[in-house]
């Protein structure tokens, strides 16, 4: 992680839908940003469509960090 702020890699923090994923998904982006990271963002899928939790489809888009959080 302190790589990928270090060299402005894009991070994307994976969120939930219910209350505590999108509180610690809010909280982990302005944690990052904190931290000097200027290439952050959050994805929250689509629960009807990509199910519950983190699945292999969004492992497997183009990005070098992902963060999971529940």
């Amino acid at each position: 992680m302190i790589e990928a702020i270090e060299s402005g890699q894009r991070i994307i923090v994976v969120g939930d839908f219910d209350a505590d994923g999108a509180t610690s998904s809010a909280l982990s982006v302005l944690a990052l940003r904190m931290l000097g990271s200027s290439n952050v963002d959050y994805l929250v899928p689509n629960r009807f469509e990509d199910g519950y939790g983190l699945s292999q489809k969004w492992l497997t888009k183009p990005s070098p960090w992902v963060q999971s959080l529940s």
